[in-house]
């Protein structure tokens, strides 16, 4: 199979999805924006918990179910089509509940069609209809719909891992395989444009709707029996198919391979290495997002929009994918004068910073017009009070509407970065491999026991220093962002 048939392939699937997935999303959101606060956390909650679930644990759990699937080659590409959709529901859905109201609402779409009707003319009410609905409905929906359509058509782990066609599978195995740097940057350049297609569009929409957090889009509206049916459809199957059955395989696994790693320094190094690259490169992709937006916010009108211009050119790489972005840097750092810094960990931590950066501007933007300001005032004064107690109100105060937005978004991007696999395995210096590029080594040779140690061990590491930071946090997490 050639490049352009698997992208070709590779499109039609993500299209597919995309068609399948939005209607859900329209389903969900309305579900999410009826319930009362209370509620709708813990609806938000179950929603996320199969998109944050990680690829590497998803792969290697049904790797041998698509192993068995070698002559069903649809059957498997279904499945795989399948994991995918129950992923990405959750981003479209987050998409339409931030997204800012249309300029054309129902009301004035209504107004419309009986305009058009009075003029008696067909093509005169067709023409104002159509005008409405991209000027309304479809303003909303293709954001999420753009959103959803280039994480499907830009996955890679899983669709490594689970053996079917993708192409970033095809480009980044003939490229390991030792095809031309040059050569994979020129193939590079039909999926860059399906990707620009969508990109463009939606760039230009968040330019001309470049606003501060919409309250109006939280305010309740009715909800039909039939959506709380698709809420609670999709969640019971996303979190079976995506976080259970493949957290019980993997435990399952791994009780027999427990004994055979305990002395291996060599992947207690990779575990390491890949939190020491994820640590630090979420320290800087999130000072960098804060650099930024104090750059936005703290100039003149007219300089602001320059400022909004750089951040835009500085996001737009990550947009592309890890393969492409790899294999860019990887171009540029072969290159005079950056040549003397391709072995170093500066290719790999720039390719991270630049992978997140779109992120990391964009939960950042939520953290920041969702903290209540006078609250987080009150806090500092009430922090300075002489008397022990209130100083310790203050603290708490300040974690809660100030810290601990934020560092819940340092974690979220740490936990990207830990699992990266494309961007890791492409700039990574020698001596110096991350623990995701020794699993999806090891995936290929089978579903072993060792294989689902080293899984269980990569996910309880990181879990294990989340909860010895979260156990630090009243002096080490107050003394850093407050």
């Amino acid at each position: 199979m050639s490049l352009y048939e698997a992208c070709g392939w590779t499109l039609f699937r993500s299209l597919a999805i995309t068609i399948l997935v939005l209607p859900i999303c329209f389903q969900i959101h309305r579900r999410l924006v009826s319930s009362t606060a209370r509620v709708r956390k813990t609806l938000w909650i179950v929603l996320l918990v199969p998109f944050f679930a990680p690829d590497l644990v998803v792969g290697y759990s049904y790797r041998n179910f698509a192993l068995s699937l070698v002559h069903h080659a649809f059957l498997n590409e279904a499945f795989y089509a399948l994991l995918v959709a129950l992923k990405v529901v959750a981003v479209g859905v987050i998409v339409l509940h931030f997204a800012p109201p249309p300029p054309v609402s129902s009301s004035a779409l209504h107004a419309l069609r009986i305009a058009g009707r009075s003029r008696g003319g067909v093509l005169d009410g067709l023409r104002l209809t159509i005008s409405g609905w991209i000027r309304g409905p479809l303003r909303t929906a293709f954001p999420a719909a753009a959103i959803v359509f280039l994480l499907s058509f830009q996955e890679f782990d899983l669709a490594s891992m689970l053996g079917t066609t993708s192409w970033t599978v095809w480009l980044f195995d003939q490229h390991v395989q030792g095809l031309m740097l040059s050569e994979s940057l020129r193939l590079c350049l039909g999926p860059v444009l399906c990707e620009v297609a969508v990109l463009a569009p939606l760039l230009l929409i968040l330019v001309k709707s470049w606003t501060p957090l919409s309250v109006q889009r939280l305010v309740a509206v009715p909800s039909q029996i039939h959506n709380s049916i698709t809420f609670w459809s999709y969640a019971v199957v996303a979190n079976v198919v995506v976080v259970v059955i493949p957290i019980t395989i993997v435990i399952q696994k791994s009780l027999n391979g427990m004994g055979s790693l305990v002395s291996s320094v060599r992947f207690l190094r990779n575990i390491a290495t890949s939190g020491m690259f994820a640590i630090t490169a979420g320290l800087l992709v999130y000072l960098c997002a804060r650099w930024l937006a104090q750059c936005v916010s703290g100039r003149k009108k007219g300089v602001r929009n320059l400022f909004k211009l750089s951040i835009g050119l500085l996001a737009i790489p990550g947009l592309f994918g890890s393969l492409v972005l790899g294999l860019a840097l990887l171009t540029a750092f072969q290159t005079w004068p950056l040549r003397w810094f391709y072995d170093t960990p500066l290719p790999l931590l720039v390719g991270f910073v630049l992978l997140l950066l779109p992120k990391a501007c964009v939960l950042l933007f939520l953290t920041t017009n969702a903290a209540p300001q006078h609250g987080i005032h009150l806090g500092h004064l009430l922090s300075r009070s002489p008397l022990p107690p209130q100083s310790s109100a203050g603290r708490e105060t300040l974690w809660h509407l100030h810290a601990k937005p934020h560092f819940w978004m340092l974690v979220l991007l740490c936990y990207w970065l830990y699992l990266e696999l494309t961007v890791s395995y492409l700039l990574h210096p020698t001596g110096m491999d991350p623990v995701s590029i020794r699993i999806y080594d090891f995936v290929h040779y089978g579903s072993m026991s060792l294989l689902a140690f080293m899984v269980s061990m990569t996910v309880a590491a990181m879990l294990a220093v989340l909860v010895l930071v979260l156990a630090i946090r009243r002096r080490l997490i107050g003394w850093l962002f407050t």
